[in-house]
């Protein structure tokens, strides 16, 4: 027998599902078969000891590296992986713990509302632990775990899956209950900042946002885009005008500029999907993002609020909307006339210009 497999997974305190009991769960369900899968489970609450954890084991190298949290914790914990490591393991295993995971649809692991009751009530069958015993059994057994691939962006630095840009930050923004006036106040206060204090500014918006809605994501996910649906009835509606303002700047493909001057939404994914947090409800925003390997699956649209509500049904059956246009470059160039709101997973951001390129590919371990 050689050596058993290492891996080490960090579970983020602060996501949105992430509970203490599964937590503790599954680092026990790891660490049955210590002979065959070597397992070191710690947490952490902030970016700090994030940073500080993978210091500690920065001589571990483990086989897979592991992420409990939602899409956000995943996309700040490969940043810093890379940052500090040097190197990503190619293994990754994703338990859902965040709010909305879009990820986790892609694997195979949304359980939906479903499994965030699961979280609250203390059920011991959750997603997360589910995939824990299956790899503690696969290990044991010295049977390979069934992986998907998906490829990984890098934007500016940050690793992600998922990069929206015009109105996609801005459902966000509605999504945490602020108001267009409050966008408009931030859109101009970083127009007045230094580009370093960005970051800052937009954290400065976001204290107080959490609740027991927000915990659950998909109730709270759900009835922002009933809100967003009932208002786009009305196209001269206030709320429309606002999702519906034209992105100012460039965009380049490959160094190609992109001319559009209706342009309002870009969305960068090499997932393609958009789900809401129940299972089943899955929208297929870019169809053939999975089959774009080693490039950058982008859609640019100019639909306006109403003409993407009368097509969710087309996007949910993987028809591409009406006034989009989709590429698959190897090379995102983006140059904002002023400073650009934009999106990796459900984290805000804020820069003068993006450059959004192929990072690697990944072997996620899903469920057989």
């Amino acid at each position: 027998m050689g050596r058993p497999l290492k891996q080490l997974t960090i579970a983020n305190a602060a996501a949105g599902n992430c509970k203490k009991w599964e937590v503790q769960k599954v680092a026990k369900i790891l660490n049955r078969f210590p002979n065959f899968l070597e397992s070191e489970v710690i947490v952490t609450s902030s970016l700090k000891k994030l940073e500080a954890a993978l210091i500690k084991y920065r001589d571990y190298h483990p086989d897979i590296l592991g992420f409990m949290g939602g899409d956000a914790t995943l996309s700040q914990g490969l940043t810093k992986a890379e940052e500090i490591w040097g190197w990503i393991p190619n293994q990754i295993a994703h338990f859902p713990a965040g709010k909305v995971c879009n990820l986790a649809n892609e694997l195979r692991l949304n359980g939906g509302l479903r499994d965030k009751l699961k979280k609250r009530v203390q059920i011991p069958y959750t997603e997360a632990i589910q995939l824990a015993r299956e790899m503690s059994d696969k290990a044991s057994f010295n049977q390979e775990f069934k992986t998907e691939e998906i490829d990984l962006l890098d934007v500016n630095g940050r690793k992600g899956f998922n990069v929206a840009l015009g109105a996609a930050p801005k459902l966000i923004w509605a999504y945490f209950h602020h108001s267009k006036i409050e966008y408009n106040r931030l859109e101009e206060r970083l127009k007045i900042s230094a580009t370093e204090e960005y970051q800052k500014v937009i954290d400065q918006c976001f204290q107080n946002s959490n609740g027991l809605l927000r915990s659950l994501g998909a109730v709270y996910a759900l009835s922002t885009a009933l809100e967003t649906i009932v208002s786009s009835v009305n196209p001269h509606s206030s709320r429309n005008k606002f999702y519906e303002q034209p992105f100012l700047g460039q965009v380049f493909l490959d160094g190609e500029e992109f001319i559009s001057d209706q342009l309002n939404t870009i969305y960068i994914s090499s997932c393609g999907t958009l789900n809401f947090g129940v299972k089943g409800i899955t929208l297929k925003v870019i169809p053939e993002a999975r089959k774009a390997k080693g490039k950058v699956p982008i859609a640019l649209s100019s639909e306006s609020v109403w003409g993407v509500v009368s097509q969710l049904w087309g996007l949910y059956k993987g028809k591409e909307l009406d006034l989009a246009s989709y590429h698959a470059p190897e090379e995102v160039r983006i140059v904002g006339k002023e400073p650009i709101i934009y999106l990796v997973e459900d984290d805000l951001f804020a820069a003068d210009e993006l450059m959004i390129k192929y990072n690697r590919t990944l072997k996620f371990i899903s469920p057989s």
